[in-house]
């Protein structure tokens, strides 16, 4: 009555005070002197006693939303809209439905005040709220808009940006998708980068557009060297262009400029291996000694460096390198010896040294003799070469390990039949027929090759004892 009928708006002041002080938790009294102060021009007062009456945790749970609502008006009247975005992120948590419309106005004015004043950081803030409130709505188109005036603007952070590529892949936008990958690329650091690079290649494998991603790791790894992982991520990538030499380079270039011992280690080896892959024999022979150098006893440098060498045509450096390593395992029998005795036989081989590949292929049979497919491979070798006992050693392996490989159990007796009947062997040359053709399935090459081996050795394939009939 004495605001309105009497307009005495001190004396109603007075009176909502006292009435405040007899009933603290009469959330009316609080709403009716909050606006009577604002009435009488004193918004702070009305904003303390509305907050003064959220502090109070003896007011009701669902007084809390109506006063948290009121604050967000006042704090907004006095024009502090971030304030007013805090209160109505607590009246959300009551009420989404009741708060939201007043907080994204409360965002939007927010926004608007922080673009006039050029505050990055609090436009980033209201405009991301802004956009997770769209994304909550399923308002994707809006929520992609509104992070995209952020990268525009040049306010978004790496977060900003991921969200942005999130979205736009959400919708089918690939091509965006893509921009907004490369652009998160440029502002993500350690395992988030390497991540990342991993999801753009992937992302660039679909749409082609492998040549931009590669470009966009390239960056990264210039700007972070340490960063070996965007490495592995290249290397399909330049396979895939054919660009094994440009990779070379560009570990190589990392290492000259890496502190790190280990690291630039692995970045000459990794060098070495790539440039032998790209034909480029005078930067893998370069990366690899600089290796050796650091370590001077690393098997895997060592045999690059060979294989280095092999492609210069530099037979006996190539060989050098190898028998050191050989004579270290001291004749124990392994695959890796087998497999260094097999570069020795490569090698051998392209010198045109016919004997020092077959001694080679020996040795190695040795070491693995349970591998097929080094057994086929001698095989082969030595029957080209007229060996019939190095032929002979490797066939038999194949029988008596029955090891998986080009050359089945089948096809090893029927070539140990050939190499017995060309030494006059014939009944071994039978016998070893004989098996071939009933080992081989029905029908088989094999067993049809067999088959004629044995007729013109005027010898029937052995059959089966027939059945006797049965007696009535």
């Amino acid at each position: 009555m004495r605001r309105g009928r009497l307009a005495d708006v001190k004396g109603s002041l007075e009176l909502l005070r006292r009435a405040r002080t007899r009933a603290p938790h009469d959330i009316q009294i609080v709403e009716q002197l909050s606006r009577a102060l604002v009435a009488h021009g004193e918004l702070g007062a009305a904003v303390a006693e509305v907050r003064a009456a959220l502090e109070d945790a003896r007011v009701a749970r669902e007084h809390r939303l109506p006063l948290q609502l009121l604050r967000a008006r006042l704090e907004s009247a006095r024009g502090d809209h971030r304030a007013a975005v805090a209160v109505l992120d607590e009246a959300f948590a009551l009420s989404p439905d009741a708060a939201t419309p007043a907080l994204i106005g409360e965002l939007e004015a927010w926004r608007r005040d922080a673009a006039a004043a050029n505050a990055v950081a609090d436009i980033r803030e209201a405009t991301l709220r802004l956009a997770d409130l769209a994304r909550a709505a399923g308002d994707t188109k809006q929520a992609r808009r509104l992070l995209g005036e952020l990268v525009a603007r040049g306010a978004a952070d790496a977060d900003t940006v991921r969200l942005a590529w999130e979205l736009a892949e959400v919708d089918g936008d690939t091509d965006n998708a893509f921009s907004a990958a490369q652009h998160y690329m440029r502002l993500a650091e350690g395992e988030a980068q390497i991540a990342a690079a991993g999801q753009l290649v992937e992302l660039a494998t679909r749409i082609g557009k492998t040549p931009q991603a590669a470009e966009a790791i390239e960056a990264a790894l210039a700007a972070h060297p340490d960063q070996i992982a965007l490495i592995d991520l290249l290397a399909p990538l330049y396979e895939a262009a054919g660009e094994l030499g440009k990779l070379a380079g560009l570990l190589l270039d990392q290492a000259n400029r890496n502190a790190d011992e280990a690291q630039r280690f692995e970045q000459l080896r990794r060098a070495g291996a790539f440039a032998i892959q790209a034909q480029d024999a005078s930067l893998a022979i370069m990366a690899l000694n600089e290796a050796l150098v650091m370590r001077s006893t690393d098997e895997d440098a060592a045999l690059l460096l060979s294989d280095a060498y092999v492609l210069t045509g530099a037979y006996d450096e190539a060989t050098s390198l190898i028998t050191p390593l050989i004579a270290a395992r001291k004749g124990k029998a392994s695959p890796a010896l087998a497999s260094m005795y097999v570069r020795l036989a490569h090698i051998a081989g392209l010198a045109n040294d016919r004997a020092g590949q077959l001694a080679a292929l020996g040795h190695a049979l040795d070491a693995d003799k349970k591998n097929g497919e080094l057994a086929a491979e001698v095989a082969d070798r030595a029957e080209e070469a007229g060996d019939d006992e190095l032929s002979l050693k490797a066939l038999r392996l194949i029988v008596a390990h029955a090891s998986p490989g080009p050359i089945g159990m089948p096809e090893a007796f029927l070539r140990q039949a050939r190499i017995a009947a060309r030494r006059g062997e014939t009944e071994r040359a039978v016998m070893f027929a004989r098996r071939a053709a009933q080992d081989a399935r029905k029908g088989d090459p094999i067993q049809l090759e067999a088959r004629a081996f044995l007729e013109a050795q005027d010898a029937p394939p052995s059959r089966p004892p027939p059945v006797p009939k049965s007696r009535r």
